[in-house]
């Protein structure tokens, strides 16, 4: 389970790590504003040939600026963590050995015709188990953001909002191989959605892999605030709000005289 979260946040105490984040969502999005500006879109749709030509620039921007996002998120998270005390790295390379048995059970657990419900601490059990039968071979995986909080160390993998059945897969099989290169130790591994893109909902994709209930998944507010402290969460929207809120009238500008 996570660690307890903090009560202030660190982008709220810190006007030095509040800076930072702000200077590189400014980066982010003034390199989006940029490309869109001079380069032309080659790879247009034909079916689309009837659509106004602003809907579709305005598409080719999001998707722009959600193609830098996943790399964005993990680095602001990790300055954060900095901030707030802890150890941490993005891209961060996990190595151990791990046992025929072990890499046959994650196999088991990953299946595309598996029927019985995820369960993290049945799954724990079955790795530590598995780990002692045989002989362990050198094995290594790569989690996009390690932290190590209060001596327990968390590895986050950090996902799109509406990951594919088998992106779910994979993202279950690293957060067993990861538990099982570190046995006998025990780490924290979680699935980490951004934010919830509908809050009367929980979020909830991948449930046949993911064990929501056990705590797997942190989904927006539970993440940021367990790594930075409670309010973190709202202090980072209000940052990318106020950032991209400075940019209003170049964006505008991008529909007004360049052609996709």
């Amino acid at each position: 389970m996570p660690t307890t979260i903090k009560r202030g946040s660190v982008l709220r105490t810190s006007p030095t790590l509040r800076s930072q984040v702000e200077t590189q969502v400014r980066q982010q999005i003034d390199e989006v504003i940029r490309h869109t500006k001079q380069g032309r879109n080659n790879r247009k749709n034909p079916f689309y040939a009837g659509l106004p030509k602003r809907m579709l620039r305005a598409s080719r921007i999001e998707r722009s600026i959600s193609a830098g996002a996943g790399t964005l998120y993990q680095a602001i998270a990790a300055e954060i963590a900095v901030a707030a005390g802890y150890r941490a790295a993005t891209e961060f390379e996990v190595k151990g050995e791990m046992t025929h048995s072990v890499l046959n059970y994650i196999s088991t657990a990953t299946a595309k015709n598996k029927t019985s419900t995820p369960n993290i601490r049945r799954e724990a059990n079955t790795l530590k188990k598995r780990a002692s039968e045989g002989n362990g071979q050198a094995q290594e995986t790569t989690v996009d953001l390690f932290i190590n909080i209060n001596g327990l160390e968390h590895y986050f993998d950090m996902k799109t909002l509406q990951p594919t059945p088998e992106q779910c897969r994979s993202i279950k099989g690293r957060q067993l191989e990861i538990k099982a290169l570190n046995l006998p130790s025990e780490v924290a591994a979680f699935a980490v959605f951004p934010f919830n893109p509908d809050p009367k909902k929980s979020h909830r994709v991948g449930i046949k892999y993911l064990d929501y209930d056990g705590g797997e998944v942190l989904v927006g507010r539970r993440f940021w605030d367990l790594i930075g402290g409670r309010g973190t969460y709202t202090q980072l929207i209000e940052i990318f709000r106020t950032v991209y809120r400075s940019r209003g009238k170049a964006l505008e500008g991008l529909f007004m005289k360049h052609s996709l």
